[in-house]
């Protein structure tokens, strides 16, 4: 194995930031057999894990503006079409809708395979660019050598936006599942006690602070719960620009002592396992990782039925479902679950089964690594050089 030469990746990625997108990327990044791919990353944005990057010594650069309607992003196509030649790049591989664009075409002019990780499908009430998005997506897919998705309901919907099966693969989101759940339940005990919060039941988000991650409603909802109970208190992980309008939205509805906006944390198994129920409230999704993570942690999840989340989550068995719009469905949901701790205990057993059963971080890595085989391979096929290249195996 040593003596083959290694396969370049060049990843990019708007963002550095903390979200399922960038954990999924760092998964792949530190999963993947270093001895057979070699990793290079291009972004827009700094953020979290810009450090941690480095750290593994893994090649970054940053190509800034990535915009879908910022004309200067035509010089950023130039600038990946020119790091690709300079570090010899096999596949380029997107990470979000704007790197896919811009990747897409770099890519086609250097000859080489890209790939797409699609991560969310977008909604016209968030979105306000969606239909710019869609008909971009469809555009650039005729010459992408693979879409990889979460599920086989987002292969359905890629295919009614008219982008081909056979362009599509079903990897689903993975995630770690810690196997010692007494180490576990010692983290969160840990994080309680350091928070002051031992008598409290707490009600845990992990999402970014943006728009369709429904903060609002949240908030509206904890409100209710917290009008009718004691000894509760709402710890939301996370960050971005609506950080300061939510802490007022709190402040206005009267809950400000009962909710914490604890930021970013890059190591959030402690603050997960200190939650006694989890809480997603967005409005549109794909496969959440923050929920996967809830699930492998052995919470119970309470989440809105939007996307993929109703593929993954039988109401009543292994979570609850709500709809995104209705803050009494939620509240009602949260305190049904404060109230029966038999009910909490049994949803979280069979979530973490499901976690355990469907969603292994190694079968994400396995067949991230196999679709890089697999389209390098037919790309060389296509060209009559496969018999040139000992890379690769039938």
């Amino acid at each position: 194995m040593d003596s083959l030469k290694k396969i370049n990746i060049l990843h990019i990625t708007p963002l550095l930031t903390i979200g399922g997108a960038e954990k999924k990327l760092i998964y792949i990044l530190n999963g993947i057999d270093k001895n057979r791919f070699s990793h290079h990353v291009v972004y827009s944005i700094s953020g979290d894990f810009e450090d941690g990057i480095r750290k593994e010594g893994i090649p970054l650069k940053r190509i800034h503006p990535m915009s879908l309607v910022n004309p200067l992003s035509m010089i950023s196509i130039v600038r990946i079409y020119r790091y690709i030649k300079e570090y010899s790049i096999d596949i380029v591989h997107c990470h979000l809708d704007v790197a896919y664009v811009l990747g897409s075409i770099a890519a086609l002019i250097a000859r080489i395979p890209v790939i797409f990780s699609f991560q969310n499908i977008a909604d016209e009430r968030v979105f306000s660019y969606y239909r710019l998005l869609k008909y971009a997506e469809k555009v650039v897919s005729l010459f992408t050598d693979k879409i990889l998705v979460e599920s086989e309901d987002v292969m359905k919907v890629l295919c009614s936006w008219g982008i081909k099966r056979d362009k599509i693969a079903i990897i689903p989101n993975g995630v770690e599942i810690p196997d010692d759940m007494e180490e576990v339940r010692k983290s969160g005990k840990a994080v309680k006690k350091e928070l002051n919060l031992n008598e409290y039941i707490v009600i845990g988000n992990i999402a970014r602070l943006v728009d369709f991650k429904n903060h609002r409603l949240l908030l509206q909802a904890a409100a209710k719960v917290i009008s009718l109970k004691l000894g509760i208190t709402f710890i939301i992980v996370g960050n971005g620009p609506l950080r300061e309008e939510l802490k007022e939205l709190s402040i206005n509805l009267g809950i400000s002592e009962h909710v914490r906006f604890a930021g970013t944390i890059l190591d959030i198994g402690p603050y997960l396992a200190s939650f006694d129920i989890f809480v997603l409230s967005s409005l549109t999704e794909s496969t959440p990782m923050a929920l996967l993570h809830a699930l492998a942690y052995g919470r119970p999840v309470i989440a809105s039925a939007v996307g993929d989340i109703p593929s993954i989550i039988q109401d009543g068995v292994n979570g609850i479902l709500v709809p995104s719009d209705d803050a009494d469905a939620l509240a009602g949901a949260i305190f049904d679950l404060i109230e029966h701790e038999d009910k909490r205990k049994r949803i979280a057993t069979a979530g973490r089964e499901t976690a355990r059963r469907k969603f292994s971080i190694n079968s994400m890595i396995q067949g991230t690594a196999e679709i890089y085989n697999l389209v390098l391979k037919n790309r060389r096929k296509s060209k009559g050089k496969d018999k040139d290249d000992k890379r690769y195996s039938d």
